[in-house]
């Protein structure tokens, strides 16, 4: 389970146990007392918060979107396996980088951070191409 599943149940769960958790506490305090109709609503909570979890799940690994953003979030954070080419105008590569890369980029130049060594690359293109390679994009 990638750390992006993991934060949003962390963050929708939390915060709708806190809620219902908050909620029962104030309707006991009201009536000293936990009654039929008070479990009946906190089940209903319970089974709430276990749709949202369950919805969460699908749309992240279901859906090509929710897999677009997990991966894109793990690129901007811990960087992906790249492979990098940069060709001069006339088609004659100048350089070649493979590893675990993020990348930004503007219209100017590409800024490759290599995460496991420390590292920052900045490559200006208006005199040439870069071509960017994820050969494993499968999480």
């Amino acid at each position: 389970m990638s750390v992006v599943l993991v934060t949003a149940i962390g963050w929708v769960g939390g915060g709708l146990a806190t809620l219902f958790l908050v909620w029962s506490l104030v309707y006991a305090g009201e009536k000293k007392e936990f009654d039929k109709k008070s479990i009946r609503l906190l089940i209903i909570g319970l089974i709430g918060v276990a749709v949202m979890v369950v919805a969460i799940l699908l749309y992240f690994n279901a859906t090509a979107v929710g897999e677009q953003k997990v991966k894109a979030w793990n690129a901007q954070s811990a960087g992906i396996q790249r492979e990098i080419e940069v060709f001069s105008m006339t088609g004659e590569k100048i350089a070649e980088y493979s590893g675990v890369f993020n990348i930004e980029y503007d219209d100017n130049r590409v800024e490759i951070y290599d995460t496991k060594k420390g590292e920052r690359i900045i490559i200006y293109y208006k005199n040439g191409t870069i071509i960017v390679t994820e050969p494993n994009t499968s999480q």
